[in-house]
């Protein structure tokens, strides 16, 4: 009975192979333990019994793990106008929202540049992208400029 709950764990290692889900892994290791029992010559209920605890054991607690370490999503890839988010540029004319006027430089590219929070940004100050709407990049000043008392 060994053999045949090693054979089901094999097959199901190569349907994991093709599916990289980690679901059929689980019942692989579900099947290996209870071929484990079957080994140690244990009844065929107390193989059905490893195979149920071991295999809930896997998803429940190792799937999640492995799921976590394998797919972080702060390791996300970021493209187009998503990848400006946190950039840095320089401003290549003065930021005004009240004459509706900037703009800016950020990696080669000319953008329509708005303050966030409304404030003048002179040209060539350093600014950093806080997001993008549209074709416009809400952007900060890096290095607040101190005001002459």
């Amino acid at each position: 009975m060994w053999l045949i709950w090693l054979v089901l764990s094999f097959a199901l290692w190569i349907g994991e192979i093709l599916t990289p889900t980690f679901v059929l892994a689980c019942f692989a290791i579900g099947c290996l333990s209870a071929g484990i029992a079957a080994f140690f010559q244990f009844e065929v209920t107390i193989q059905l019994v490893v195979f149920i605890v071991s295999t809930l054991f896997v998803f429940a607690i190792i799937r999640p793990l492995w799921r976590y370490v394998l797919h972080d999503d702060s390791r996300e890839l970021h493209t187009n106008t998503d990848a400006l988010i946190g950039m840095t540029g320089l401003v290549s004319e003065r930021i005004d929202a009240h004459n509706n006027s900037g703009r800016v430089i950020v990696r080669g590219e000319d953008w329509r540049g708005i303050a966030d929070n409304h404030a003048i940004i002179e040209k060539g100050e350093e600014i950093k992208v806080l997001r993008v709407d549209g074709t416009k990049l809400i952007v900060t000043p890096i290095i607040p400029r101190r005001k002459d008392k």
